[in-house]
């Protein structure tokens, strides 16, 4: 998976890559949480939405996914 996600003191931060037409990571978004805020059985669902919008964001920029270029027809 592209997610990460990073526990520190007293936060959690998650994160996704955005990638340009190129395939080449040009910058990420990310939410940061404080721990005491976060229910942890919610990471999961927290990391899909942000991956997901940052495959959006991505697609948005010409990237294709490999995924998007082996559904391809020729």
């Amino acid at each position: 998976s592209d997610l990460n996600a990073k526990k520190k003191v007293g936060g959690l931060c998650i994160a996704a890559p955005i990638f340009d037409h190129t395939a080449n990571p040009i910058g990420a978004i990310s939410v940061s949480f404080p721990i005491s805020r976060i229910d942890e059985s919610m990471i999961p669902t927290y990391g899909e939405k942000i991956s997901a919008t940052a495959k959006r964001i991505s697609e948005k920029l010409g990237y294709l996914s490999e995924a998007h270029l082996s559904s391809l027809t020729y």
